[in-house]
């Protein structure tokens, strides 16, 4: 394969040129193009992975700014529990993470047996350290830490169980999200002492001085990171194939960006005889996050959902608990309230990327291990109306669709992007601000063969019938209903009018949650 050295935004980079041809070319329009593979379709739910050096100070993964910030609880808690930063910075911080019992085959297991069909570990966070073996970062978790390529081991575990795997990277920020630590206090007995990110010899992690602080992706980057950006980026893909890459927040780095999205996608053809099978998850946010350009990828709500269903694939990432394990069992939620968002968002046409914090030596704490199972027992009754599904002609019915829509944060925004105006309207709302759904709040999907309807009774109906309002006689278009099965039950009475469809439900209900009836057609 030959290879040749090429300017980019005044990065040097490495471009492949005779023996490749490119079927995507990083601009916008080719990578418009873009059409979701049938995989991700089919998948509906991930286990999404934020786990590191953050969970030695169960505070949280934005730790490693924090802690360089006066007045947070985080940089009295470094000072307590380990010294002044001059002297004890996020570079010590680092080597205490050890994953001693890190057993990344049976974490996949228990993952498939709840119904997950891809895996997505955190290949990189904000704080710039690498959990593979990376040829173009010293600071990664083989030299430092754990001493072993995460993300090789995750691979190898997930493709082992017939599962599609990810990474996702969060490291385009890192370059002002970082710079926090170049300060110094600005009273007390160390006043003006410079933190340890000052120090020369620790700006491979820290980056150089610039003084741009800014949290969200910066405003002008080095050349030298945009390049390491990329040259890690790539790595990934070259070497790990990850058939989905995730990026907090949009493209960044215009060009430079649209390049790695291109590489994903091209050698994802390479490696399935010209199929596209590859998915990038980026979120539809301009400016503080970078360039957005609706349909280049699946579009990634971060604990959000869509008020109606959408035409194409989308992504909800959300979390069980926390985003890095801190051992406060009142950050866990409700396991109705993940069953029920869920449902709702599959309904919609939404594939759920739920994150399942590990502690630090890389095991399940009990509370992650309870939703688990709580999810496979509910996955094992109801998958069969959730997995390889689409959405119907309607999303649902109920109370709970006009509460949404008045708990919504629409917004209209407008950019022009060489010489054309978008505008996009962006209702969602986040997952969390749903009211509970009840007995009246019905959600369908529908088999890819449109033989089978299904409906989900959101809750179990205390009177023991279920009255269904859009699948009346006045829906001529529903056709013939053969029969009516509740799934982990058997088939149930039914009568159909001008009213609805009534079932008449057995005593108990077959599970917990939301449960789920196959209406053949």
């Amino acid at each position: 394969m030959n290879v040749k050295r090429v300017l980019i935004s005044g990065c040097l980079m490495v471009a492949i040129t005779a023996g490749a041809a490119e079927e995507f070319k990083p601009t916008w329009e080719s990578l418009t193009e873009f059409e979701t593979p049938e995989w991700y379709q089919d998948a509906k739910l991930g286990v999404f992975l934020h786990w590191g050096p953050p969970t030695v100070t169960r505070m949280g993964g934005w730790y490693g700014r924090r802690m360089y910030i006066e007045g947070h609880p985080a940089f009295e808690a470094h000072r307590k529990n380990f010294g002044h930063q001059s002297e004890i910075g996020y570079k010590d911080i680092i080597p205490m993470w050890k994953a001693e019992n890190f057993d990344p085959d049976s974490l996949v297991s228990i993952f498939k047996q709840a119904g997950a069909r891809f895996v997505m570990p955190v290949a990189s966070h904000h704080d710039n350290y690498d959990h593979w073996d990376s040829t173009h970062h010293e600071w990664n978790t083989v030299k430092v830490g754990p001493k072993k390529d995460m993300i090789k081991l995750w691979r190898d575990a997930t493709l082992k169980h017939g599962l599609h795997f990810g990474v996702s990277t969060h490291l385009a920020r890192s370059y002002s999200w970082f710079q926090v630590s170049h300060g110094a206090d600005s009273d007390g007995p160390y006043k003006g002492v410079p933190y340890d990110g000052a120090d020369p010899a620790n700006q491979s992690l820290y980056h150089p001085t610039h003084g741009d602080t800014y949290k969200f992706y910066p405003s002008k980057p080095s050349e030298a990171f945009v390049q390491s950006w990329f040259l890690r980026n790539k790595e990934l893909i070259d070497v790990y194939e990850p058939e989905l890459l995730y990026w907090d927040g949009a493209v960044p780095f215009e060009e430079v960006g649209r390049r790695i999205v291109a590489h994903l996608y091209n050698q994802s053809m390479k490696r399935n005889d010209g199929r596209q099978e590859a998915v990038l998850c980026y979120k539809p946010i301009r400016g503080t996050h970078g360039d957005f350009r609706e349909g280049m990828g699946i579009m990634d709500l971060e604990r959000g959902t869509f008020l109606k269903a959408q035409k194409t694939a989308w992504q909800n990432d959300t979390s069980i608990g926390p985003w890095f394990w801190d051992g406060k069992l009142e950050t866990y939620r409700p396991m109705n309230e993940i069953i029920d968002m869920f449902v709702d968002l599959v309904s919609k046409n939404g594939v759920l990327l739920l994150n399942v914090p590990l502690q630090p030596d890389g095991t399940l704490d009990e509370p992650s291990r309870r939703m688990l199972a709580d999810l496979t027992a509910w996955t094992t009754i109801n998958g069969e109306a959730i997995f390889d599904t689409r959405p119907w002609e309607v999303y649902g019915e109920g109370p709970s669709i006009a509460q949404a829509e008045r708990a919504a944060h629409i917004k209209k925004t407008t950019k022009v992007v060489e010489g054309v105006v978008f505008l996009t309207e962006d209702p969602h709302v986040r997952d969390s601000n749903l009211d509970p759904l009840g007995p009246q709040d019905i959600r369908f999907t529908a088999s890819k063969d449109g033989k089978n309807l299904y409906a989900f009774a959101m809750e179990w109906p205390a009177d023991g019938r279920l009255l269904i309002r859009s699948l009346s006689t006045g829906n001529h278009a529903l056709g013939k209903i053969n029969g009516i099965t509740l799934l982990g039950h058997g088939q149930v009475e039914w009568s159909r009018n001008a009213d609805g469809l009534e079932l008449i439900l057995p005593e108990e209900a077959p599970s917990r949650y939301a449960c789920a009836f196959r209406i053949e057609l």
